[in-house]
């Protein structure tokens, strides 16, 4: 009992002083649209792992740690996808149209940095892999493509879902290991929580 306690307890503080997002109060839609949205990452997750041969719990993983947000009806982080960090600082909207309404305002005062999407995805690099901006944040698309960049990042470090991970995350490899372990971490309160049945992330 104590070690799942203090397992739970590390990994709330790991995530709290990783904890980089505004905090707007998305809990205030419709529980209908909130238990929506709060779950097409997860189910673009486990569509893209099986396209491209990637675990769910690997993508899953990288989706709440890059978009997460406390959902107050589950009582967990869960990936939001109408999430964007803007030069380091991130924000949860409602839906789309307000993700989208807020790049193009970043963009008109030439933000260096914007990630977008359930997976944030750079859009200096991989958004001429996308024909708009609105496609880049389609939860399906936005996840697929992660699933697709982290396979080709598998095949070219040693066949390693790790070093995939790491390189997905970052090209330096102390941020790579900072943030593998931040992975570790998130798999491990759903291990203890029981919503998995694997016993390791990678």
């Amino acid at each position: 009992m104590f070690n799942k306690f203090f397992i739970l307890l590390i990994s709330a503080l790991v995530l709290s002083s990783n904890a980089i997002y505004a905090n707007e109060d998305t809990d205030v839609l419709p529980v209908k649209q909130q238990l929506h949205d709060s779950s097409v990452c997860s189910a673009a997750a486990k569509q893209a792992g099986l396209e491209y041969g990637v675990g769910f719990d690997l993508l899953q993983t990288i989706a709440v740690v890059e978009s997460g947000k406390w959902d107050s009806l589950q009582n967990r982080y869960v990936a939001w996808p109408w999430t964007v960090n803007i030069e380091g600082k991130g924000h949860y909207y409602a839906n789309k149209e307000e993700a989208v309404k807020a790049i193009k305002e970043a963009q008109a005062r030439n933000a260096r940095s914007i990630d977008v999407g359930c997976m944030q995805i750079n859009l200096k690099y991989h958004g001429k892999e996308f024909s708009s901006l609105e496609d880049m944040l389609d939860p399906v698309k936005n996840v697929r493509y992660s699933a697709k960049y982290l396979r080709s990042l598998y095949s070219a470090n040693g066949r390693d879902w790790k070093k995939a991970a790491k390189r997905y995350h970052s090209g330096n490899d102390k941020a790579g290991e900072i943030y593998t372990q931040r992975l570790e971490n998130r798999f491990e309160t759903y291990r203890v929580a029981g919503l998995t049945r694997n016993m390791e992330l990678f």
